[in-house]
């Protein structure tokens, strides 16, 4: 009798086990998401059928554009580089340099009817460039469910930001090292100590989840890195100033936006304005402590800037240790999501 009990034990700790090593099921995507992804890479969302979210969002990239600086639908400069929308959705503040964008929604409407420069050209008064969603039988099946007789605006963005809601990906090498399923090389910690430590202090500003939030809540995720300094305003390059372009504060001449450094190695080039190629030209611009620009309209000592945070004040770090350095910001990189047709064009 003790031995049935035992062996029946035995196979209930089996059947136990075998359940809570069973691979977690996907997670179906929403319906508002599948619509949302149709409407991400369709061209025919912009004025003239040329651009698509996915124009400048592309996957490979993780969803930026490896642009300096995109074009509109009619060949207009947009100012500022493309951000990474990977775990955006989870961000409290969305754009460069408007604290008052808290959505994916709000911030859309720069792209989808901005004027000034123009971006995917549209109006979002006039609904008549959507019809295509109820007559195009892509949509069809999933209009269906949701019961849609007209399509508007407020609609298609909602649409939009519950596919971006899903760009939720926690699987790059460094992810998968703090959960302990892998070791990281001797590069790699040695770059991971330079990055946490006090000489570099990256993370002062790289902290969080998603390496976008400053260490301590006191603060602010819009920060002066030392970019420009010129004329006597202190005034930065290209007429944007920042946060000062919303508040008029003079204290916010230079503010963007602090990245995200996850997928830092697909997002060249870097910063506001697409004015760094690379991530070494990145790290020489903290190890000086601000871009000086010697010559031309943006001439002055970044380095210099009132504004500048107290925290970019330079360091020192040999070849080997910036190479360790890059080989630790190399496991911050997640493609596995690629490997997922949800993150594709369906087109």
């Amino acid at each position: 009798m003790k031995s049935f009990i035992a062996v029946g034990v035995i196979i209930c700790a089996t059947i136990v086990c075998i359940g809570f090593i069973r691979p977690a099921k996907k997670v179906k995507p929403s319906l508002d998401a599948e619509i949302g992804r149709l409407l991400f890479y369709d061209t025919r969302l912009s004025i003239n059928k040329t651009k698509s979210c996915a124009t400048c969002h592309k996957p490979e990239l993780a969803f930026t554009d490896g642009e300096i600086t995109p074009l509109g639908a009619f060949g207009d400069t947009v100012k500022r580089n493309t951000p990474t929308l990977i775990n955006l959705a989870d961000n409290e503040n969305f754009n460069w340099a408007n604290e008052s964008l808290t959505s994916l929604q709000a911030q859309s409407n720069f792209p989808l009817f901005g004027k000034h420069p123009i971006e995917m050209g549209n109006d979002s008064l006039n609904n008549t460039t959507l019809g295509f969603v109820l007559t195009d039988e892509k949509y069809a099946a999933l209009i269906e469910h949701k019961h849609l007789k007209t399509v508007n605006w407020h609609i298609v963005k909602d649409l939009i930001a519950s596919y971006v809601e899903t760009f939720k990906f926690f699987n790059s090498k460094y992810d998968l090292y703090k959960q302990g399923k892998v070791a990281l090389t001797k590069d790699e910690m040695a770059g991971k100590a330079l990055f946490f430590g006090e000489k570099l202090n990256c993370k002062k500003c790289h902290s969080g989840n998603d390496f976008d939030q400053p260490e301590f809540a006191r603060m602010n995720t819009y920060q002066n890195i030392g970019l420009y300094c010129i004329g006597s305003d202190s005034l930065y390059a290209n007429d944007d100033n920042g946060l000062y372009n919303e508040t008029k504060d003079k204290d916010d001449i230079g503010k963007f936006k602090i990245p995200s450094l996850r997928n830092v190695m697909l997002t060249a080039p870097y910063f506001h304005d697409g004015t760094a190629k690379n991530i070494d030209e990145v790290i020489e611009h903290y190890k000086r402590g601000g871009r000086l620009t010697t010559k031309g309209k943006n001439a002055g000592d970044g380095k210099l800037h009132p504004n500048k945070n107290d925290d970019v004040n330079g360091f020192t770090i040999t070849a080997k240790e910036q190479q360790q350095l890059k080989a630790f910001l190399n496991t911050l990189t997640d493609t596995a999501y690629l490997k997922n047709k949800f993150y594709k064009s369906p087109f």
